[in-house]
């Protein structure tokens, strides 16, 4: 309960909780009810919680992401021609880098939009909608995996230097549209 109630004033505020220590040990949001609730009050020698305003974790997630998108283009081009070249297994190991890179540019932009109580079928980044492009860039992805998976090396190297390419160039623009609403 009282988690609760400080997270609702945080709220108002316009404050988010950025760590947590219970005794010491930092303790992660989704753990906290588990840690927590396995413990008397009696056991809680300190507990100490820092915020942060959202405006400012919004524009630092947003300017993290913005280091990485410029290396996206870059790498679907790089991927592509060693995919095309004598040896395209050996590139097994950049690729699924490259997809988990994506993934967390990803996951960082979906807090954002959530932070910002943003509708991202609202929002259009040129003919699409941004959760449009998501799901179209979910579909290049798990399309990506399939034929690194299957060593189809031509297909993917098609997918990774026209498809991906493509929607990687619009991620900057979908940040652009984000930044407006800080």
């Amino acid at each position: 309960e009282v988690f609760s109630e400080i997270t609702e004033y945080l709220e108002s505020k316009q404050r988010a909780i950025q760590v947590i220590q219970l005794n010491g040990q930092n303790i992660t949001p989704e753990d906290l009810t588990l840690t927590v609730g396995k413990m008397a009050v009696g056991e809680v020698e300190s507990l100490k919680i820092e915020t942060a305003s959202l405006t400012d974790l919004v524009v630092e997630a947003l300017d993290e992401i913005m280091e990485v998108i410029p290396e996206l283009p870059i790498a679907c081009h790089e991927l592509a021609q060693i995919l095309v070249g004598d040896s395209p297994s050996s590139c097994f190991g950049q690729f699924n880098q490259f997809l988990e890179i994506w993934d967390v540019l990803k996951e960082r932009q979906s807090q954002v939009i959530d932070l910002l109580g943003i509708d991202a079928a609202a929002v259009r980044v040129g003919s699409v909608t941004i959760s449009e492009h998501n799901s179209r860039l979910g579909g290049f992805t798990q399309q990506a995996r399939g034929f690194m998976e299957s060593s189809d090396f031509p297909a993917l190297s098609d997918v990774l230097s026209h498809d991906l390419y493509a929607m990687a160039e619009v991620e900057e623009t979908i940040i652009e549209a984000l930044r407006t609403y800080v």
